[in-house]
């Protein structure tokens, strides 16, 4: 681990906060542009080497046998619609959680590698654990048309096609109470 790359403004005194009604994605927004979400950027020294991504905060879960399930999605760049994102990972069975009305801690960590030869970024594992119980049975996604390097294109150089990574959470139960707050969200290589 050599240089952390962290979403400006992100910790505890000033965590980015979802939550509210529904069961989709709900992506984290950025703390500077809210209608954004707080994104991560892959950069260039990190090509052919793992880097990884970690995700932590709490979550406040209301409504009967509430789960969750934390979802990793990339996009060029990523945006705060989740449709609109691709999915990276995804907890393949969402985490059941055995109290309503009750706060957890959560983490998540992500670890990935790819290169400019082959033009994808591969997931070497995900983990997450809420409230002391680990998962690790994710589905991953590969992500391909990766460009660390930029390409000439009638004799311009065009910049480099890397993704932005935006984090968020599945409640698999809609409560107005649920909410999440996340204190750290960095990638470092």
């Amino acid at each position: 681990m050599a240089i952390p790359i962290t979403a400006p403004g992100i910790n505890y005194a000033f965590p980015s906060k979802v939550g509210g009604t529904g069961t989709g994605i709900k992506i984290f927004p950025d703390l500077i542009t809210p209608t954004l979400p707080a994104k991560l950027q892959v950069v260039y020294p990190m090509q052919g080497q793992m880097f990884y991504l970690v995700a932590s905060g709490s979550m406040f879960l209301h409504g009967t046998s509430p789960t969750i399930a934390p979802t990793l999605q990339y996009g060029l760049p990523a945006v705060l619609a989740s449709g609109s994102n691709t999915t990276v990972s995804v907890l393949t069975t969402a985490q059941v959680l055995a109290t309503a009305g009750a706060a957890y801690p959560w983490t998540f960590e992500i670890e990935m590698q790819g290169d400019n030869a082959s033009g994808v970024i591969q997931v070497l594992y995900a983990k997450f654990a809420c409230n002391g119980v680990g998962s690790q049975t994710f589905t991953n996604t590969l992500i391909t048309g990766i460009n660390w390097l930029g390409v000439f294109s009638d004799g311009n150089l065009l910049p480099p096609v890397l993704p932005s990574f935006a984090f968020g959470l599945n409640f698999g139960v809609s409560d107005a109470l649920n909410t999440a707050s996340m204190y750290q969200y960095a990638i470092d290589y």
